[in-house]
């Protein structure tokens, strides 16, 4: 569930949001994730229905790169997006 502040009122909009992905790790460190995705309501990303790919890179046990595509599966939303960028482990909070 989903309550967005408007930015052309002081009113406040209502949706919902999901997504199913899979995903797989090589034993050379790559990987591949997929993803559908779907959300009704959102001011930074157009509503509609997305899949995405993705290829991922472990670096080492903290660091990670990624990149891939999104592609647009309903009307309202973009046909294609780029992404690249990277995940990192910034503490440790649980002792082996």
């Amino acid at each position: 569930y989903l309550n967005i502040g408007r930015q052309d009122s002081n009113r406040r909009v209502s949706g919902a949001q999901g997504a199913i992905n899979a995903s797989y790790e090589f034993k050379n460190n790559f990987g591949l994730i997929g993803e559908i995705s779907s959300q009704s309501e959102d001011f930074e990303q157009p509503k509609g229905t997305y899949a995405l790919g993705s290829v991922t890179y472990k670096v080492n046990k903290r660091l990670r790169l990624d990149t891939g595509m999104r592609f647009g599966l309903t009307s309202a939303s973009p046909r294609v997006g780029f992404f690249a960028g990277f995940t990192t482990g910034v503490g440790k909070p649980f002792k082996h």
